[in-house]
């Protein structure tokens, strides 16, 4: 209960978009602080993946080592404490297992957050505090980019709860693959592709009823987010611009010659960005976590965080529970692919989608250990609703 209770103003923020009401700097340090709280409740009150967090304490040491190593005049131990903060707090709910509870709240909450933001967005517009389009793609209550990883979440979510057979969230996640198509966001819309293609062909596509609800609705409303679609929002979808961001990876580029084995410690890359690419980009984040990565701790520390990242996910995938289900394999591709072109790491809510996939194969509840003999609810759910106990 505390954990789901201590999620919910981490969305609020998210659809509230502290970041920029409240200022960048207290927006993010209100959401990390609050990550971190929910992230220590979870492994407190949840069965511990030992490997995981000894694998997770081992990224801490790598980043710590690297600090130390660095040649960088302008390093600060207190930006790094921030950096570490950053990196490690959405990876905390990768060390323990989630619950049935866990998972319900999970997959509903970010299947409506889409819709949350849409209605947030409507009521700042009609106040005048917020606009809900920037250059012809859609924002609501944030920046378009945002909005396209909430809505990669939300089709996500909502195409699992179709798996758990909640026929409902068929319009759920059709109405959130229209938002997602009117932010303009070309990288959440590819990497939903994949996750939503695997979904549908290994956990919906045997479940009759809701394959022809899937293959009714969500044309219907392709079509109709189609129709939405500004000749200027469609030329920036098929155009391969890069936004500027370009520009900050030159700069990166250049950091990184610098300092190329350990880096110029943890958090530090936005300290060091050209005035010149900040004013052009608008922008002093990498939008390139392994290029990030490889700025602030080298390339010895971007291998090894990323190589104990995959090797925890690894350790989920090969469990019982999760009993190395494609769906989790497209989960974890989709955001190291993701992570190639956006802040996946810093936004602190794009890792969380290994978290949900995992959580989909929850077999335990609160009060109940474990058992070998557990079936996961989606396993039950192809069996009938009334052999899983959810909805029919």
């Amino acid at each position: 209960m505390l954990v789901r209770a201590l999620f919910v103003p981490i969305l609020l923020i998210w659809a509230l978009n502290l970041r920029w009401t409240l200022g960048v700097m207290e927006g993010n340090i209100i959401e990390k602080s609050l990550l971190i709280l929910t992230g220590l409740a979870f492994i407190l009150t949840r069965r511990l993946i030992v490997s995981n967090a000894l694998l997770l304490a081992l990224m801490a040491v790598v980043t710590f080592l690297m600090a130390l190593l660095t040649h960088n005049p302008d390093f600060g131990w207190d930006r790094y404490s921030r950096g570490l903060v950053s990196l490690i707090a959405p990876f905390l709910f990768l060390i323990a297992e989630p619950t049935r509870r866990d998972r319900n709240f999970l997959l509903q909450a970010f299947a409506f957050l889409p819709i949350l933001w849409l209605v947030i967005g409507l009521f700042y517009a009609a106040r005048g505090m917020h606009n809900m389009w920037y250059e012809g793609r859609l924002q609501l209550s944030g920046i378009p980019s945002g909005l396209g990883g909430v809505s990669y979440l939300g089709v996500f979510c909502a195409m699992l709860c179709i798996a758990l057979r909640y026929r409902g969230y068929v319009a759920v996640a059709a109405i959130d693959g229209i938002i997602l198509l009117l932010s303009g966001a070309r990288m959440p819309m590819g990497v939903t592709a994949i996750v939503a293609a695997v979904t549908y062909s290994f956990a919906i596509r045997r479940l009759t009823f809701m394959r022809m609800a899937v293959m009714a609705v969500v044309p219907a409303f392709g079509l109709v987010g189609l129709s939405l679609v500004s000749e200027k929002l469609f030329s920036r979808v098929a155009s391969s611009a890069l936004s500027g961001r370009d520009q900050i990876w030159a700069a990166m580029e250049q950091l990184h010659a610098r300092y190329p084995l350990f880096g110029m410690g943890l958090g530090h890359s936005i300290l060091s960005v050209p005035h010149a690419v900040t004013r052009d980009t608008g922008t002093v984040a990498a939008h390139n976590e392994y290029l990030r990565l490889a700025v602030e701790c080298g390339d010895v520390g971007v291998v090894s965080i990323f190589g104990i990242l995959v090797v925890m996910c690894f350790n989920i995938w090969r469990s019982p529970r999760v009993s190395y289900s494609p769906i989790f394999v497209a989960a974890v591709a989709g955001f190291l692919i993701y992570s190639a072109t956006d802040n996946t790491i810093s936004s602190g809510i794009a890792p969380l989608v290994i978290f949900i996939a995992s959580a989909f194969f929850a077999t335990r509840d609160e009060a109940l250990p474990s058992s070998a003999t557990d079936l996961t609810d989606w396993q039950a759910a192809r069996a009938g609703p009334r052999e899983s106990g959810l909805p029919g």
